[in-house]
């Protein structure tokens, strides 16, 4: 297994601010929460017996102060697949995102548009623009529980080539998080794909371990399974991000 000592090298020289970060307020997870950061992940998937990928992921979140408005740029900066005669290193695709979130008592509710730019390498690109609309509903139960309910449709084309199949997909999912008064947080999450085109059906489950490390930085662990008539055999991420 050597697809996981990068990981878990990160993870034992961040150990000691694992250590000092007790108590303080956890920030980020929450779905409704918006901020201004930057996140890196890398993550390892392990698609069959043969098959292999790796990608670096950064992610910049921009909060537009005095609104309710939110914008995420996404980029797999370093992606590279080990397959059968293949072995290919490259980047993926362009995600641009924008969010409106509201807060009434308990509940916050949003809506968001994913805009993708096919700008990846040959062997990491979806091949196809897409807008990609979503709803959000979040529930808090008290301060440690809050349940998330996410709708979204993907819509992909390829510009200039009406002969192509267009992408016509959407995700319903469920996200349960709960918050530990000394800074560590838990969350599980299931998503069912449908594609309205050929009629697949598969879910996405992940289950992920964070801790707050201090006032602005954060560190996640998530382990997820894909099954169904889409499948992998298991992947895993590490996430680390710091609020400006």
């Amino acid at each position: 297994m050597r697809a996981c000592h990068p990981i878990a090298l990160a993870a034992v020289l961040l150990l000691p601010c694992l250590a000092r970060a007790q108590g303080v307020k956890v920030e980020g997870v929450n779905p409704a929460d918006m901020l201004t950061q930057v996140q890196v992940t890398g993550e390892y998937n392990r698609i069959d017996d043969d098959v292999d990928q790796w990608l670096l992921v950064a992610k910049y979140d921009y909060k537009f102060q005095g609104t309710p408005i939110g914008l995420n740029i996404e980029l797999p900066v370093v992606a590279h697949l080990d397959a059968p005669g293949i072995s290919e290193t490259g980047h993926g695709d362009l995600f641009v995102r924008g969010r409106y979130m509201t807060t009434r008592g308990r509940w916050s509710l949003g809506a968001a548009m994913e805009v993708v730019a096919p700008v990846g390498s040959e062997a990491f690109t979806g091949g196809r623009w897409q807008t990609n609309p979503a709803v959000l509903a979040v529930y808090a139960w008290n301060e440690q529980d809050i349940t998330a309910l996410v709708h979204k449709r993907v819509y992909g084309y390829i510009e200039g080539d009406d002969d192509a199949q267009d992408i016509n997909q959407y995700q319903s999912r469920v996200i349960q998080i709960h918050i530990f008064p000394t800074g560590w947080f838990t969350q599980a999450d299931l998503a069912r794909w449908q594609d309205a085109r050929s009629g697949d059906g598969w879910f996405d489950a992940r289950v992920s371990l964070g801790k707050q490390l201090g006032p602005r930085a954060r560190l996640q662990g998530e382990l997820k399974r894909q099954f169904g008539d889409r499948s992998n055999d298991v992947a895993f991420s590490l996430s680390y991000a710091v609020k400006l």
